[in-house]
């Protein structure tokens, strides 16, 4: 969907998964990036329309949308109606206490920050009796000459002439 960067948006979140992600491994994903406590977290996954983030510009709904998306969030952004005030006035304060089931504003971690602990892999043991390792710099395609070529004379040959 092309966004209007003349309107406002909010993000909301049904409790559903992106394919591949699972529960287990979507919780403190979340937790980690929003900085939040597993009890947060859980109130995400009653089943209920939950706004995460509201009053957003195109770009900051880009940036979380994108970030909720590889935590496996399935999320889905809606436009604001023009009659929802986009500043900080006492009308944008009185809009968001009849909120209540508006999630606490919270903050995206920093570009680079790791969602997830890094885990070590341990690379395959593979038997290669028959393999060898080429010296560093060698070329591989050329193949060594055992003996020097042999020269053949063709002094004693004659070509006939033609009839």
């Amino acid at each position: 969907m092309a966004l209007d960067p003349n309107r406002q948006y909010e993000i909301v979140f049904r409790g559903e998964l992106l394919p591949g992600f699972t529960l287990e491994a979507v919780k403190p994903a979340l937790a980690k990036v929003f900085s939040a406590d597993p009890e947060q977290i859980q109130k995400l996954f009653s089943g209920k329309r939950v706004v995460i983030k509201t009053g957003l510009d195109a770009d900051a709904v880009q940036k979380y949308q994108q970030a909720l998306q590889k935590t496996g969030l399935y999320v889905e952004v809606n436009p604001l109606s023009s009659a929802t005030p986009t500043n900080n006035s006492a009308d944008a304060k009185a809009v968001t206490a009849a909120n209540k089931d508006v999630m606490p504003l919270w903050t995206i971690m920093k570009a680079g920050s790791l969602l997830a602990d890094p885990q070590k892999i341990t690379p395959p043991v593979i038997p290669s009796p028959n393999f060898t390792l080429a010296e560093a710099g060698s070329d591989l395609g050329e193949l060594p000459r055992a003996e020097k070529p042999v020269q053949v004379s063709t002094a004693h040959l004659s070509v006939l002439p033609l009839p």
